[in-house]
């Protein structure tokens, strides 16, 4: 990811998002399950809207960057990635080969796909010229760990719809 950020010369906007209680996850259902968990989540990641780019960061966390994007424009593409991870979801399709039928689900997927989980994700913008891909990545580290704080399955800074009446 920090090569994607470097070869950015414009502003960009920079989400982390990380499963909410994962070692408790693990603990109560096995490597196996917390796995496939994991690969569930990185498969919903591809369907981020916006342009959002999805990267693995590491163990539980995961990044989405938005090239070109301020901060205010992609929090609703992150909410709503926020509440698509919550949905529980099969694990059918191959997206390869859509002709070919779906594979039969093992135990582990079956399990995989009752465990509720959440994540916490905070987001932050490089808009500044003379700041460097670590400096913004620390902004999302820091955004991240604030909406832990506030208790976790939430996003930082939040999206909040706002509906004006007309007068």
């Amino acid at each position: 990811m920090h090569g994607i950020l470097s070869q950015l010369d414009r502003g960009y906007t920079v989400a982390l998002i990380e499963v909410d209680n994962f070692k408790r996850l693990r603990d109560n259902h096995g490597r196996r399950v917390s796995k496939q968990v994991l690969r569930s989540i990185g498969a919903k990641l591809t369907s981020v809207t916006g342009g959002g780019k999805p990267f693995r960061y590491g163990g539980e966390l995961f990044a989405v960057v938005f090239p070109g994007m301020f901060l205010q424009d992609t929090l609703p593409h992150m909410e709503e990635l926020r509440q698509t991870i919550k949905k529980p979801g099969p694990i059918l399709s191959d997206e390869k080969s859509p002709r070919r039928k779906p594979k039969k689900l093992k135990r582990v997927e079956i399990l995989a796909n009752k465990v509720p989980v959440t994540v916490s994700i905070g987001v932050a913008e490089r808009s500044d010229a003379d700041m460097s891909p670590h400096q913004a990545i620390k902004k999302a580290e820091n955004a991240l760990t604030t909406a832990k704080n506030e208790g976790r399955d939430r996003m930082h800074p939040s999206f909040m719809k706002v509906e004006f009446e007309a007068l």
